[in-house]
């Protein structure tokens, strides 16, 4: 078995890690099938010669991204060319992008989570503005159950051309003892438990509401628990200082800046972490919490319920009293919080790089994909 893996530009880097996931996902795929050849085609790879498996080659494209022309060349005439040459079983694209010309089978990941669809969906999987047809087999790995069904609800692909292989956090993504949270908590919140609400950004008006929903919570209950605030806020940011300066429980809310941090121990200490919406259509927030073992409450998206299932709570979008009740349901019930970290540490082998191996290694030991 021969498998080629190509993209067209470096693999995106994780902040915590040495590689991607999909390049972790992928080394950990040649160690796994030792019996398999792999020919690596990018521009880098993150590697010294020593790490890398005896079953990987790795070939830089010959060709520079700016040149357009070069890259026409390869991807209509010498790649193909290439493929025929070696051998190749599969071809697997980092960049969902399918070649039309090429004969060998497609697995096509995408490092969006926003997959266009509809009339856009084409537009965004061929490589090339020539043929619209997809003849040859190929399969589109898409990173959750509502996104496959999504794309397929509006037509852009059938089932049979689809498969589901979830994203895998950085290996920082964890849990802590209990020691461990206590030196977090006793830098961070004064020895207090904490809600965070984690994700790469979030708009000044959700924020708001959250602070509206944490003012609840503190009435009511008179707890000295913490807010722990961490990603970017878009839109007017003066406004929102004014706004936070003149906060009843400012003292009680820490703004953390996700550069500035260690995210992950962070968010292993939590006591729960909210996710206000999903990101990009990116499960990695809720992925990230899970693996962790931190309960979760989240926005009412199809989404984040695939991924938390009973280690969620889910509260109406728009509306801070909502998840203010679940803030204070979660709080109040120490049994409901005890069963949702145990379907945390449940639901995370999901979510392993063991697992996207074993199911990688399905999609390429199958008869034919996507035929």
């Amino acid at each position: 078995m021969h498998i080629v893996i190509h993209t067209g530009r470096p693999f995106f880097l994780d902040k915590n890690e040495k590689a991607s996931f999909l390049l972790r996902l992928f080394f950990a795929f040649a160690k796994s099938f030792p019996r398999y050849q792999f020919t690596f085609i990018t521009p880098v790879l993150p590697y010294e010669k020593s790490e890398i498996p005896e079953n990987i080659k790795w070939i830089k494209p010959p060709f520079s991204e700016k040149n357009i022309l070069a890259k026409l060349l390869w991807k209509s005439i010498l790649l193909p060319k290439l493929l025929k040459k070696i051998n190749a079983h599969y071809l697997i694209n980092s960049e969902a992008k399918y070649h039309p010309k090429i004969k060998t089978p497609q697995l096509l990941f995408s490092d969006r989570y926003n997959i266009p669809r509809g009339k856009e969906f084409k537009k965004f999987i061929f490589s090339d503005s020539g043929s619209r047809e997809m003849k040859k087999p190929f399969t589109l790995i898409v990173p959750s159950y509502t996104h496959q069904q999504k794309i397929i609800s509006e037509g852009s692909v059938s089932e049979k051309n689809t498969a589901v292989l979830y994203p895998v956090p950085s290996s920082s993504f964890i849990p802590v003892d209990e020691v461990e949270k206590q030196t977090v908590k006793s830098q961070l919140t004064g020895d207090c438990e904490y809600f965070i609400c984690i994700g790469p950004k979030h708009s000044r008006e959700q924020i708001i509401k959250l602070l509206k929903a944490f003012s609840i919570f503190k009435k009511r209950l008179k707890s000295n628990m913490k807010l722990v605030v961490c990603g970017n806020i878009s839109g007017n940011k003066k406004k929102f200082s004014e706004q936070l300066d003149a906060y009843r429980f400012k003292e009680d809310v820490i703004m953390a800046d996700a550069s500035q941090i260690d995210v992950a121990t962070i968010l292993a200490s939590a006591y729960v972490c909210i996710i206000l919406h999903s990101p990009d259509h990116s499960p990695m927030p809720a992925i990230e919490s899970l693996c962790c073992h931190v309960p979760i409450i989240h926005a009412a998206d199809p989404l984040l319920k695939e991924i938390t299932e009973e280690a969620g709570l889910s509260f109406q979008t728009e509306d801070f009293n909502s998840l203010a009740a679940q803030m204070m349901m979660v709080y109040k019930d120490e049994v409901l919080h005890r069963n949702m970290i145990k379907a945390c540490e449940k639901r995370k082998n999901r979510f392993s790089l063991e697992e996207a191996v074993r199911v990688l290694g399905a999609l390429t030991t199958t008869s034919a994909v996507g035929e």
